[in-house]
């Protein structure tokens, strides 16, 4: 199971593993399974206002009942969401199944779509199926006691694009610079010829995104986690299962502001042991069902 992000964030829906999410411009999340082309697409879309003066929250409720009524539709309720779904016929050689929700005083615009084909087969009732679940899940992001998060597209794409400038290699080939060493030597270099401008923060957390891909490489029981918390987001790399963390970008940029000498290597194998001592010590570290 992961757990995603929607709308500006401070809420999520817990969704099958198999499922990927990218951001589109107006703010809505896709989710998708990057197996086939022209396979099915869900899109999340949070519709955010205000209550007008003398409106009720039973006022809005009973309005969204009517609209319900009006589709044709079943109108469900399910911890605090309210609910209901109809097939748009907008575009004739699409498919396309709308889900309106009701949550707190927000409305959720779910709409997935696939091809006329697909429609009424058993692949699609599957979808629905997880789209529904998915409905049912949705929470705020403060409901959650560890805010790890799955890393949309362009979160793991930033990631990418900051090590190739780095390394100043193509995307292709940082899992060969990875293997062969060649990238913490490179980082190494950086560090210590302190080859960068003291004000360079965005180069400086570009360094912590490649200190932290090594070490992912290093060791795969890590792997790229949002964390969302008071603090804001930032890319984290998970232990296993465990709610345990660490911060790579903070790890390097603290240390560069604070002109500590890095020693790369060192500096990975202190947090591998560390980590690793601390999970097998039973201290009663929390296992998390989601984005593992």
């Amino acid at each position: 199971m992961k757990v995603f992000e929607i709308g500006n964030g401070q809420t999520v829906i817990k969704g099958p593993s198999h499922y990927y999410s990218c951001s589109e411009g107006d703010g809505t999340v896709m989710l998708y399974k990057g197996e086939e082309e022209d396979e099915p697409v869900i899109r999340f879309s949070i519709i955010y206002f205000q209550r007008a003066e003398g409106i009720t929250q039973k006022d809005i409720i009973n309005d969204f009942k009517e609209k319900a009524v009006r589709q044709n539709a079943q109108f469900i309720t399910h911890s605090g969401k309210s609910f209901f779904s109809y097939d748009s016929e907008s575009q004739e050689d699409l498919y396309i199944r709308i889900f309106e929700i009701m949550y707190e005083e927000n409305i959720i615009v779910v709409s997935f779509t696939a091809t006329n084909e697909d429609k009424g087969t058993d692949k699609i009732k599957v979808y629905l199926e997880e789209i529904t679940d998915m409905i049912k899940s949705i929470d705020s992001l403060s409901s959650l006691k560890f805010p790890i998060l799955e890393p949309r597209y362009e979160d793991i794409d930033y990631l990418v694009t900051e090590v190739t400038k780095v390394l100043d290699v193509p995307g292709e080939k940082i899992a060969q610079y990875h293997e062969s060493g060649k990238s913490v030597e490179i980082l190494q270099d950086i560090l210590t010829r302190r080859d960068y401008a003291i004000n360079d923060y965005k180069y400086h957390c570009a360094l912590g995104l490649l200190f932290g891909d090594c070490l992912q490489a290093a060791n795969n029981s890590f792997h790229w986690v949002i964390v969302h918390d008071q603090y804001g987001r930032e890319l984290a790399l998970q232990y296993q299962d465990f709610a345990l963390q660490c911060f790579p970008i903070s790890m390097i940029t603290k240390r560069i502001e604070d002109e500590v000498e890095i020693n790369v290597t060192q500096l990975m194998d202190e947090v591998i042991t560390h980590i690793e001592s601390e999970s097998d010590k039973d201290k009663g570290f929390t296992r998390i069902e989601h984005n593992f």
